[in-house]
């Protein structure tokens, strides 16, 4: 496996990902104590500030993004238990069937792959995965991208909408996918903090009362904009270009290949007690608490979350939350067989060994669904008590026109910067 691009943050070689040490029954119930305990005042915000409507958008052609309801743009997002974040529903009692948003599916496929999704709301109160495929973004490139929001739905949206748009758009897109992907990151972000028309591209005037949408952009530009403090995604893209796959992964989505039968993760999730992600926290000003930061959010990566990244003497890649992504790459060869990426509803309930070998079982020769295969899959996740979202992307016979090879190597040739780095992250990322 190599490193392409300087910028990116790698794991060291030969280094093993940090583990996690299972609680026991009465710890978690002491955790669960200091927790409800710790988020007082975040209730009490969140109370105070109310509900609005989520919505639904679909991204491009031969895409596909699921998005829902959300409980408060900017405040922490809170389970009926009281608790919040992204695996706090797991803590309390779970309602006996899923709520409100209808799964959805996709497929497709061209030359180089086929694919399908599913994601669903599982049982969690609101809806805020989104994902988006784009098979063929150019001639010789495939994008798939999952998206876990928390706090809200309107920016895994808008990173479902725009990520891959952008990426086309970036002065790196040809020669150094690695530095385009990282560019595409910190633009999200900076549209985040600039204005409210990130929001409002997601709701379009052609969809709303033309005099009610003039009174609200006359309010919008008479009040300060304060973009979204406790709102925020991840984001883990993959594309498949010529003989590579090209990951780049914000937060704790997760990407794993299967390489005969071996799982390989191709992402590392950022947590925030991982030794690396703690000391940055710790550097800006903040603290982990239940293995999150400020004991509130469980993930130290992020798109948005703009409360996280307000130290002044820091730069936005050393906030105690960053949306600096990961860059890893891996060849395409005889033995790769497929890959998936998913939301932490889907690596909550199964080890990448389990989803490789699920995912294996289902495929056999003779007995190829994908779209079943992955609503199988999603569906043997549900007990993890969140959203899960998940796309399988199965790798065709490599093709054997060497001249048709040559001519994509040559057309987007890489950085060859850090290209013979080798990086052991073969774990499950616990």
């Amino acid at each position: 496996m190599q490193l392409l691009g300087a910028p990116p943050p790698v794991l060291p070689s030969g280094s093993a990902a940090p583990t996690n040490t299972p609680a026991t029954a009465a710890a978690e119930e002491e955790e669960e104590e200091s927790l409800l305990e710790g988020h007082k005042a975040a209730r009490e915000w969140a109370q105070v500030h109310g509900q609005h409507e989520g919505r639904t958008w679909a991204v491009g052609s031969g895409a596909a993004a699921t998005l829902g309801q959300s409980n408060g743009r900017d405040a922490p997002a809170r389970a009926e238990d009281g608790s919040f974040g992204k695996e706090a529903s797991a803590m309390g009692a779970s309602p006996s069937r899923p709520l409100e948003q209808s799964p959805s599916s996709s497929e497709g496929e061209n030359h180089r792959v086929k694919y399908a999704s599913y994601t669903t709301q599982g049982f969690r109160p609101h809806m805020e995965d989104a994902l988006a495929v784009e098979l063929d973004l150019d001639a010789t490139t495939s994008f798939f991208g999952v998206y876990d929001g928390h706090g809200g739905a309107e920016v895994a949206m808008y990173c479902a909408k725009r990520f891959h748009t952008m990426l086309l758009e970036d002065v790196d897109y040809i020669n150094n996918l690695p530095n385009a992907i990282t560019s595409v990151c910190f633009r999200l972000d900076d549209d985040l903090q600039r204005s409210n028309e990130w929001r409002e591209s997601l709701n379009p005037c052609a969809n709303r009362n033309c005099l009610t949408n003039i009174c609200a952009n006359l309010h919008h530009f008479t009040e300060d904009y304060v973009p979204p403090s406790y709102e925020g995604s991840t984001a883990c893209v993959v594309i498949i270009r010529g003989n590579q796959i090209i990951v780049g992964n914000v937060g704790d989505s997760r990407c794993v290949l299967s390489k005969n039968g071996q799982a390989i993760s191709l992402s590392f999730d950022h947590k925030p007690h991982h030794e690396a992600e703690r000391e940055r926290i710790q550097r800006a000003g903040g603290h982990v608490f239940l293995r999150r930061i400020l004991g509130m959010l469980a993930t130290s990566r992020a798109i948005g979350d703009f409360a996280y990244k307000q130290n002044r003497n820091m730069p936005p890649s050393q906030q105690m939350v960053t949306c600096v992504p990961d860059i890893r790459v891996e060849n395409i060869t005889d033995d790769t067989e497929f890959l998936v990426i998913a939301s932490d509803g889907v690596w909550d309930g199964m080890r990448n060994n389990n989803v490789v070998q699920f995912v294996r079982q289902e495929l056999r020769p003779g007995e190829e669904n994908l779209r079943e295969t992955c609503e199988k899959l999603v569906g043997h996740c549900l007990h993890s008590n969140d959203n899960a979202t998940a796309i399988l992307v199965k790798f065709k016979p490599i093709e054997e026109d060497p001249d048709e090879v040559a001519s994509a190597r040559d057309e987007h040739q890489h950085n060859p910067e850090g290209g013979d780095e080798k990086l052991d992250i073969n774990n499950d990322n616990d």
